[in-house]
């Protein structure tokens, strides 16, 4: 990948197989001056009908030039088709493995080649940290200055499905938030645009709204409410309130186990129940 002066690269991240949200993105997308397109990992997992979302991957990666890279559930996925761990617990995994029954194998390999990173001219793209793509680089955080202080470069990173734009030590470190799920404006989607210029940069964040009512229906049609336990009801609550309720009832969850004495990744359903009833996760097919 090479960085031309005076042009355009479209950053999308954490589409998480919310294709309806994906296509309404690629239709703006479309209409604007983009030259390259960086993805910044977790394509699939979460909402419904993963193959529509990669079908739109792929006429883009026909269409543009394209970079991909991998995110923590790539990850998550590589990892269960490689050695199967436990995905029994409905809450737990089992909308990962939803999505891992219902896309094609053959991504596994497409995955296995997305590096953790690209670093370039005066940019490090990633989809967390650049050595870690489960690091939460929060504004505020000490990690996020210490990156940039230790980088020297430009960090655009997504992971957190929270935008972000912030300068420290004469570089940024750039979230565009999520296309998929975002935890910081209800019921809408966003990427963003590096416009290159001859001696600087700047950055556009693109929101906007899409048919949240039209994925509601495909979360009760594909089975995704039956199978993945309260994580799905939770996810489609991040959407609609654009709050973090997942990380919410996931954190109170394992809080709960550790206290009942309860190790390990494994959480009964029983405290994914209490917690999901404590953060308002109802049963979304009443």
């Amino acid at each position: 990948m090479k960085i031309n002066r005076n042009e355009n690269i479209a950053i999308i991240s954490d589409i998480h197989s919310n294709h309806i949200s994906f296509e309404t993105m690629y239709e703006i997308m479309r209409k604007k001056d983009v030259d390259k397109i960086v993805f910044l990992g977790d394509y699939l997992s979460d909402c419904p009908y993963p193959m529509k979302t990669v079908d739109i991957i792929m006429r883009i990666r026909s269409e543009y030039e394209t970079y991909f890279i991998r995110g923590n559930r790539e990850d998550y996925l590589i990892d269960y088709h490689d050695n199967k761990p436990d995905w029994s617990s409905p809450t737990g995994r089992g909308s990962l493995r939803y999505t891992y029954e219902n896309m094609d194998k053959s991504i596994i390999d497409f995955y296995k080649e997305m590096p953790l990173k690209i670093e370039l001219d005066d940019f490090i793209f990633c989809h967390a940290s650049p050595k870690s793509n489960t690091e939460l680089m929060h504004v505020g955080n000490k990690n996020v200055d210490d990156w940039l202080k230790r980088a020297r470069k430009n960090i655009i990173c997504g992971h957190t499905h929270v935008k972000a734009d912030y300068k420290i030590y004469g570089k940024r470190m750039i979230n565009p938030g999520s296309v998929g799920i975002s935890f910081d404006n209800a019921k809408k989607g966003s990427f963003g645009i590096i416009k290159i210029r001859d001696d600087y940069f700047e950055f556009e964040f693109i929101e906007y709204d899409y048919d949240y009512l039209k994925l509601y229906a495909e979360f009760k049609n594909s089975g995704l409410f039956d199978i993945s336990g309260y994580w799905a009801k939770a996810v489609y609550e991040n959407i609609m309130t654009g709050k973090p309720m997942t990380s919410y009832m996931l954190k109170d969850a394992f809080s709960q186990a550790r206290q009942a004495g309860i190790e390990g990744d494994i959480i009964p359903e029983f405290f994914w129940g209490k917690a999901a009833e404590k953060y308002g996760i109802g049963d979304l097919n009443d």
